[in-house]
């Protein structure tokens, strides 16, 4: 019974951990580049409505 509890609270803790590290990956990886991508879009987004209201 001990040996099954230990088990699965090891489990769980590698759960725990991939998480973070998979959020920290997050954060210092993938987020710049949505950012990026982002503010890239945005900026377009920005001329077009720019062109758009001077168009009038």
């Amino acid at each position: 019974m001990a040996m099954s509890t230990i088990t699965a609270t090891q489990s769980t803790t590698a759960a725990t951990v991939d998480i973070k590290i998979f959020s920290t990956l997050f954060i210092l990886e993938i987020k710049p580049i949505l950012q990026k991508e982002f503010d890239k879009t945005r900026a377009l987004v920005d001329v077009d409505a720019y062109m758009f209201i001077n168009n009038f």
